[in-house]
Parts: C-alpha cells; sequence; structure tokens
C-alpha cells in the first residue's frame, strides 16, 4: 500500500472552477485500490487576491508540505502542474522539498498551460525549471501524443501518456435536435478560454441567433467584464447560470445540445469537454493543444482554428443548417468518450504505474 499526496486547488467548486482539480476529484472518488490517496491544496480560490492573507498562505504552504510528506508517511507525491509562469515556480519548490530533500517518488502530471504549445526560450531561467522538474521526476504524465512529442522536442524526454478519463453515464437519450437548441458554456470565465472571441462571433451571427438559447455556466477572473459585454450582443437569448456541480451539472449536459469551448491557449483535455460529449452534446471547440486529440471535425464535433473568429461563426452556421446531422455526430462523441476515456481503465493503468514505483528501480 503506498500513501500518495495529490496536489490541487480546492475540490470545492464552489470556491474554484478548475480542470485539475476535477481530476484530482475523480481520481480519489474512484480509486477502490489498496493505495491512500490524501490531497494537498496548492493554488488559489477563484476571485482571492494576493493580498496580506494570500502570501502568509504562500510563505506557510511549503514548511506545511514538508510536514506532511513526513508525517503521513507519503510515498509519492503526485505533483499536478501546469506549463505557466506562477505554476512552474510555485511547483518547483514543492519538487525540490519532495525529490531532493526528502527523497520522495515524484509523478509529474502536466495539465496544459501556455508555455506547453508555446515554448520557453532556451536557457531562461523558467525553461531552467521546466527541464529540471521534468528530469527529476520518476514518471512524467501528459494528456497525448501531442503533449509528449512537444515535451521531447523542447526538453528531449518521453512521458507516459494519460488522457483524462471520467464514469461512463449509466444511460444515454437520444437529443432531439429539431428543437430550439440549447448551447453551453461550462468551464472558467477567462480570457484565454477564448470567452471574448465567442462574443464578437455570437455579435455577428446574423439571423441564425434565433436559432438558439445560451447558457453560461462558471466563475472566473473576467466573469464581470464578459457579463457586462454579453448584454451588447443584439437579440441573444442567453442566461447566466453560475457554478454547478455533481448531478446537477450532468442534468444540465443531459439537455443541452451544443457544448462551446474556443480556447485560445493553455488547454490540457478539457474533463468538462469529456462530460458533455458523454452525455452526446455536439462540441464545438478550437484546434488547441490536445483537444484535437480527441474531437475530430464533422465526425464526433466541430473544430476551428483558435482566435478565428470567421471560422467560428462558419462552424456555427454549418451546425444550424444541418440539423439532420447531429444526432448521430453526438452519438459518435459519447462512443468515443466510452470507448477510449472510461475511468476504470484510466485508474487500472495509474495503479500499475503506483505499484512499479513501490518496486524497486522499475521506473528507470
Amino acid at each position: 500500500m503506498a500513501n500518495i499526496l495529490i496536489t490541487a486547488p480546492w475540490l470545492d467548486e464552489n470556491k474554484t472552477v478548475s480542470g485539475v482539480s476535477t481530476v484530482v476529484r475523480t481520481i480519489m472518488e474512484n480509486n477502490d485500490s489498496q493505495h491512500v490517496y490524501h490531497h494537498f491544496r496548492m493554488g488559489k480560490s477563484d476571485g482571492q487576491k494576493k493580498n496580506l492573507t494570500w502570501f502568509i498562505e504562500q510563505f506557510l504552504l511549503y514548511p506545511k508540505l514538508f510536514l506532511v510528506l513526513l508525517n503521513r508517511r507519503i510515498s509519492i507525491l503526485h505533483l499536478n502542474t501546469a506549463f505557466e509562469k506562477n505554476a512552474l515556480i510555485r511547483d518547483y519548490f514543492a519538487y525540490i522539498i519532495a525529490k531532493k530533500i526528502l527523497k520522495k517518488t515524484i509523478f509529474l502530471h502536466i495539465h496544459g498551460g501556455y508555455y506547453l504549445m508555446q515554448p520557453l526560450q532556451r536557457d531562461t531561467f523558467l525553461y531552467n525549471v521546466a527541464k529540471k522538474m521534468l528530469h527529476g521526476s520518476d514518471l512524467r504524465f501528459v494528456l497525448s501524443p501531442i503533449e509528449d512529442n512537444k515535451i521531447n522536442e523542447d526538453y528531449d524526454i518521453r512521458c507516459t501518456i494519460l488522457p483524462n478519463a471520467i464514469p461512463s453515464p449509466a444511460t444515454i437519450d437520444r437529443k432531439n435536435f429539431e428543437s430550439k437548441l440549447k448551447l453551453i458554456y461550462l468551464g472558467r470565465l477567462v480570457r484565454s478560454k477564448g470567452i471574448f472571441v465567442l462574443l464578437e462571433a455570437l455579435a455577428e451571427l446574423g439571423p441564425e441567433i434565433d436559432n438558439f438559447e445560451f447558457n453560461i455556466y462558471g466563475a472566473g477572473a473576467d466573469k464581470e467584464e464578459f457579463l457586462e459585454k454579453i448584454k451588447d450582443v443584439k437579440d441573444l437569448n442567453y442566461k447566466y447560470r453560475g457554478v454547478i456541480k455533481g448531478q446537477d451539472k450532468l442534468d444540465v449536459l443531459k439537455q443541452s445540445h451544443i457544448f462551446l469551448l474556443p480556447s485560445l491557449s493553455s488547454e490540457g483535455l478539457p474533463m468538462a469537454l469529456l462530460e458533455a460529449m458523454s452525455y452526446g452534446c455536439v462540441v464545438l471547440v478550437s484546434d488547441d493543444a490536445s483537444m484535437t486529440s480527441v474531437v475530430k471535425d464533422s465526425y464526433n464535433g466541430f473544430i476551428f482554428p483558435r482566435g478565428d473568429k470567421k471560422a467560428l461563426i462558419n462552424k456555427l452556421k454549418e451546425i444550424f443548417s444541418h440539423r439532420n446531422s447531429l444526432s448521430e455526430i453526438g452519438a459518435s462523441a459519447s462512443k468515443t468518450v466510452y470507448s477510449n476515456f472510461n475511468i476504470r481503465s484510466y485508474m487500472t493503468a495509474l495503479n500499475e504505474w503506483v505499484d512499479k514505483a513501490l518496486a524497486p528501480n522499475t521506473l528507470k
């Protein structure tokens, strides 16, 4: 048996809308092995300001990590990170404590980030931080072959491909795409998600804007600006519904038709995307990073070049004008997730890697 310390922001969705938190929560809820996962919080809540309280928390983070690694007899630190400046620096010090000082096994689990697909300049401080963590960790998880090839190109090291996964729905009802369509955005309300490009596209959509209602779920740093600007989109039937979680989220996905994720950068493999596909939603996503390893255009969803407003408008019009094909595309989306992104297979693979890590020299 292994005690595994796994890092993530808050697991409470009322505090943080985070894909990493969803991944960790899914792992902990579906772990039926003898290994025990302990959550260690790293990362701020939505809307938390960098005030005195925040600085005190950061100051105490590493002594707390040191004590938890010792007192709970942790064998493995499962370090979830993103290739973003602040995340890399924060997690590098955690890596130093766990690996260099306490000699713990490190699973480095990479979840997107701007600098994953946009390479850092070599021989800079941040590049060296990323390289040291990659080469010093015992195992490196990425979400797709796209990411593995990119990291090998930039850092000369291979990773283990472990795509995100979700529990399969018990039943899936075919959606009626002939009625008024329900479009949904479900995720963080931040600029990197392409939410303002989406607003520009909706504003120029023309008469097709009467074909749907648009429901928005989530929170984030740019929420207020987004909600102010969406008011200017003429004739748009929309509603902001706040943060949603658990069974309520799944019920909403059952009732929705089109899932939108027009990300500009920093994506990994969004859990919300997999959840939407599993319930037969037709997904419309940008070609950012690992999403293209899941979504195949016009087969199980639709893809457009990230940041391309005109292409996004054209894809929306294509969806609205070819409703007779949407049911089959939604069914293909559901089959894709069931066959390739099932949580049972994911946990089996993860537990096998934990077992190998406990045996001497098997990860060398």
